[in-house]
């Protein structure tokens, strides 16, 4: 009789465990759907936050380009000198500047940086963008787009998202914000 009971009662925790299991993983995936939808809607999104510094340096406007991409102490006399160099280089390319989405690296920023797959999951948007005027000039720059605080994704919690442009760079050079880059299966930091 006892391990009846022990057998019942081990089927019953299994069963209580496997619609936990089934009903939380279902309530992650519709918080994930209904965060992503929230970001879209408010515009926080790194699509949306390159696109809002480029209708600045497209206008000529400077000093909203420069709150487009904020400025942060914590980086250093470095950044704030390319942040100033980048966005000076951008308005030279005037009203005809044009640019395109070369591709996107979707990034992790929790615990373990690394690439990943889903975008909806990332904390960091790396850009690569090709940016061209009427003059003949063009050249390839990267955004790096990060979320404002961590992001956790499949850590644990999915808040809604919000982003901020960090940096932006000339291929071949650095990032500052985001000091990792990929190459390959290796990840590798770098120091400004």
């Amino acid at each position: 009789m006892r391990k009846r009971w022990l057998l019942l009662a081990g089927l019953v925790c299994t069963g209580i465990l496997a619609v936990a299991f089934v009903c939380f993983g279902g309530l992650d995936c519709v918080l994930f759907q209904v965060h992503t939808t929230v970001e879209r809607l408010l515009g926080e999104t790194p699509q949306k936050k390159v696109e809002a510094y480029f209708a600045s340096v497209r206008r000529g406007d400077r000093s909203t380009a420069l709150v487009r991409w904020p400025a942060d102490q914590r980086l250093g006399e470095e950044y704030e000198a390319r942040r100033q160099q980048v966005t000076d280089e951008l308005l030279s390319f005037g009203t005809s500047l044009r640019y395109q989405v070369i591709r996107v690296e979707w990034w992790r920023n929790c615990c373990e940086p690394a690439p990943i797959d889903v975008p909806g999951r990332a904390g960091v948007a790396r850009m690569w963008i090709k940016v061209a005027g009427n003059t003949g000039q063009a050249g390839l720059y990267i955004f790096d787009v990060i979320t404002t605080q961590g992001y956790w994704a499949d850590a644990g919690g999915n808040p809604v998202r919000r982003w901020a442009l960090r940096d932006v760079y000339r291929e071949g050079e650095s990032p500052l914000a985001f000091p990792i880059r990929a190459e390959g299966d290796r990840l590798i930091w770098t120091t400004g």
